[in-house]
């Protein structure tokens, strides 16, 4: 009874099959003589193409112009922000809540065809801003990564040197700020044509004119002359001068040997606040002399950070140091070579004839 049972199942599934389309065949020689279907180049089924993945693997890159804050912030007045364009970044350091801002790096951005998850680029340093800067980078290739599942930039900076990795995010934090508002290349103030001049010490020294305010005799340093350009809010620097006496007559050997430690100790005071400091012998109008170049915050007025040059100029007549320093801030906006300008007012300084 079972054998019957299957075999009236096996029919039963033939014939609900037969009902779906043609006869099938049953035998060798019904399967021989079925019709054959030939194809030619002329009938041939066209190629079907492959359909496309429901969900592409890389996505167009997104616009990552404009700027862009820091979010893993310790202090909330204190923190990073970035302006980008089509080919270029800059990262700037703010403080004082966003009323300051300095740059740190200005470079190259490549904008990627697509991307996927992230997207690595290597920034090349691409603004002389950057090299008189006091908190600049130093190196001459940045690597910035874009999160494309976060929407976040991230990158490593050095503050009084600990490094750290930053991560940003879109906002704005300097309203109207683009890069095409700060110049990239630095101008020359010195133009013996146009130089105010100032004799000091028995030297004549030709200094640029947007040194536009003097202040000289100061109560607390009599031999103080102080220059600086109260009219420009923007702009943030200084030149000073004074004389720096000794207990005893200073001796041109003398001055030699000590003035180095005396450069070393201030240094050594300064701590973290000095950092990239060096210092070259020279002469400056006929004297020996040293200049002292270095980067630091002055923390007499919020950690401002500040660009340096020191010049340490040995005086025969009066046996002492003819000092001067030339600093300037690094929210300066003016687009002026202050450190260039102030080696060529050493370089032009002239004895009294």
């Amino acid at each position: 009874m079972a054998r019957i049972r299957f075999y009236v199942l096996l029919l039963a599934l033939l014939v609900s099959l037969t009902a779906c389309g043609e006869k099938p065949a049953t035998n060798a020689e019904d399967i021989s003589a079925a019709p054959k279907e030939e194809f030619t180049p002329e009938t041939a089924p066209e190629t079907i193409p492959e359909a496309a993945p429901a969900y592409p693997s890389e996505k167009p890159a997104c616009n990552l112009t404009g700027q862009w804050k820091q979010i893993n912030v310790e202090d909330g007045d204190e923190y990073y922000g970035a302006v980008l364009d089509d080919e270029k970044i800059e990262l700037y350091w703010i403080c004082d809540n966003g009323g300051t801002y300095y740059l740190y790096w200005a470079g190259s951005y490549v904008t990627p065809e697509i991307i996927g998850e992230s997207y690595t680029w290597t920034s090349q340093v691409g603004s002389r801003r950057t090299d008189i800067e006091a908190i600049a980078a130093s190196d001459g290739v940045k690597v910035f990564t874009y999160d494309d599942s976060s929407d976040q930039i991230s990158c490593s900076v050095t503050h009084k040197g600990v490094e750290s990795t930053i991560t940003l995010e879109r906002g704005e934090w300097a309203p109207g700020l683009q890069i095409s508002n700060v110049p990239d290349a630095l101008k020359s103030g010195f133009d013996p044509a146009t130089n105010q001049v100032l004799t000091y010490d028995g030297i004549v020294f030709s200094y640029p004119a947007y040194f536009t305010h003097r202040i000289e005799n100061s109560s607390d340093t009599p031999s103080l002359v102080s220059f600086n350009q109260p009219e420009h809010p923007d702009y943030h620097a200084y030149l000073e001068l004074d004389s720096l006496g000794f207990a005893g007559s200073l001796t041109e050997a003398a001055f030699m040997e000590r003035t180095p430690g005396v450069i070393d100790s201030l240094i050594e005071d300064g701590g973290d606040n000095i950092f990239d400091a060096v210092v070259k012998e020279t002469t400056v109008a006929g004297r020996p002399a040293f200049i002292f170049h270095y980067k630091g915050y002055n923390l007499g007025e919020g950690e401002v950070l500040t660009t340096v040059h020191e010049a340490f100029i040995y005086n025969p007549q009066a046996a002492d140091i003819t000092w001067i320093q030339a600093a300037h801030g690094n929210g300066d906006m003016s687009g002026y070579d202050y450190s260039g300008d102030f080696l060529k007012m050493l370089e032009m300084a002239q004895p009294i004839s």
